[in-house]
């Protein structure tokens, strides 16, 4: 995972956390979830700005990424 997405994550648990209802890590815990899914799934999502695009699940989040030789790059 690039720095950059994980730097997503956290602004959007840090964001989540300061809402007061402390859904922080329930959101790390659904995209964690959303990631896993790309074992499966990856390659099937439209692109958007030349990477696959999935929408998350449970939040309004989109995970970018990129399938080279079998291998996601989020």
């Amino acid at each position: 995972m690039s720095t950059d997405a994980e730097r997503d994550i956290d602004e959007g648990i840090t964001f989540y956390n300061s809402t007061g209802h402390d859904v922080g890590s329930y959101f790390y815990r659904s995209i964690l979830v959303d990631l896993q899914s790309l074992t499966l799934f990856s390659g099937i999502h439209p692109k958007r700005f030349g990477f696959h695009c999935m929408p998350a699940k449970r939040f309004p989040f989109a995970i970018y990424y990129a399938v080279s030789n079998d291998i996601v790059y989020v």
